[in-house]
């Protein structure tokens, strides 16, 4: 079974964003970030409350603009997700800019093999066995179908005439090397 298509820098992009958003390492760090600010932005005003001597209500006032910044933190919790997001496609769309990427990008063929995937380009071929295959990644453009921690073939929805043939394509797939797909 095999899949042609167009390999794009969209395509890219949108292997980094979801592996940005799903890498176990990446979302604990993530966490960190926004405890870390969530607790300064709330416990800066409540020492100052905690250690004054003047009247609370009186410090409060003083403290207003730290008051609403803490109030804020539940804006900046809104407004995070979204922002990095868009950020994370920013820098890649950036970062791929930076250099040639000569091969990386064209015409691009998918197929399953008795042993394994194999991914042929212009530039050359790639495979891998079935063995290396940890897990298919499902989303609404693509599936990810990844070898590593960090490494995946990506095989959008686009290459296939309907819904139908990329999902025979992603269980097919999944049935051969054993693994189960996430859909996000």
């Amino acid at each position: 079974m095999q899949a042609d298509f167009e390999f794009t820098p969209d395509d890219h992009v949108a292997f980094v964003t979801i592996h940005n958003e799903r890498s176990p390492t990446i979302r604990k760090q993530r966490r960190s970030l926004i405890g870390v600010v969530v607790f300064f932005m709330w416990a800066l005003p409540a020492l100052i409350l905690l250690t004054t001597d003047k009247p609370i209500l009186e410090t409060a006032k003083a403290i207003r603009p730290l008051l609403v910044g803490a109030f804020g933190s539940v804006v900046f919790l809104l407004i995070f997700f979204p922002y990095l997001r868009w950020k994370v496609t920013r820098m890649t769309k950036r970062m791929l800019a930076e250099g040639q990427n000569t091969g990386l990008y064209g015409p691009c063929s998918l197929s399953i093999e008795a042993n394994g995937l194999r991914e042929t380009k212009p530039t050359g071929e790639s495979s891998r066995n079935w063995s290396t295959v940890e897990r298919v990644l499902v989303t609404d453009t693509h599936a990810f179908i990844y070898t590593s921690a960090t490494e995946a073939f990506v095989l959008p929805r686009r290459a296939f005439q309907g819904t139908e043939a990329f999902q025979h394509f992603v269980d097919e797939l999944s049935e051969c090397g054993g693994v189960v797909q996430e859909i996000v």
